[in-house]
């Protein structure tokens, strides 16, 4: 490295270290905001800062950097107090800088489109100078289920429900059916399963009928020859 190149290093270094001396980079976190949007709509992210963190002096090297950090640090944009906007990637087509505010300390940015991956932790960082952070604040990203999308969600629960008891509705005529069928009716003291209940008044006829004969021929004495018996029955 050159000796220009350390002179530049160095007073850096030594800029950062007044800094911290005098209490400017005191890297104060300011709290957090959590915000929820649908997705496809335009969601604003705020950052605001006080006066006193930002000063009066506007030719001063005060920026705020945006970054995502859902996953790993992903910066998005740095804004300066004079208005400029410098964003990393192609970050410009999705989030839009509000620079004609940031001369009073507002640094808030617009998400364009919200979609699921937009989703998680933003943190606005507010620097003087390279590397002396003056102070943070951060914004917690939630998705919301749209009207639409909620419909459909009642839509599917209703569908399911009337398909549940449906499926009830069906057992149970069934669950009946058989009961039904294997009902059993006391016959002459006899158990009879009824399979056909429109051929019941002929069956109980049939029956009827052999327990006459039945009844008939117990009483027969078959002790006596057929001529005693026809002898019998004369007298």
């Amino acid at each position: 490295m050159r000796l220009g190149g350390w002179l530049v290093f160095w007073g850096s270094c030594l800029m950062v270290l007044v800094k911290a001396g005098n209490g400017v980079c005191q890297d104060t976190f300011l709290g957090r905001r959590n915000i929820t949007t649908e997705l496809q709509s335009d969601v604003l992210l705020p950052c605001i800062f006080s006066a006193d963190l930002i000063r009066s002096d506007t030719t001063a090297d005060i920026a705020a950097v945006w970054s995502q950090r859902t996953v790993t640090v992903d910066n998005i944009v740095e804004i300066s107090l004079q208005g400029e906007a410098r964003f990393w990637k192609n970050y410009s087509r999705r989030f839009k800088a509000l620079s004609k505010l940031s001369v009073s300390g507002d640094f808030s940015i617009l998400l364009l489109n919200v979609s699921r991956s937009d989703e998680g932790l933003y943190q606005c960082d507010l620097f003087n100078g390279t590397n002396c952070r003056i102070a943070y604040q951060e914004v917690q990203l939630s998705l919301s289920l749209s009207p639409a999308h909620q419909k459909y969600i009642i839509i599917a629960v209703a569908g399911a429900s009337g398909g549940i008891l449906f499926l009830l509705f069906t057992a149970c005529f069934f669950y009946l059916a058989n009961e039904r069928r294997r009902r059993v009716r006391q016959v002459g003291g006899h158990e009879i399963k009824l399979e056909n209940l429109i051929y019941d008044p002929v069956y109980y006829t049939v029956q009827n009928t052999k327990q006459k004969e039945e009844e008939v021929y117990s009483n027969i004495n078959y002790s006596q020859t057929p001529d005693q018996h026809r002898e019998s029955n004369m007298h």
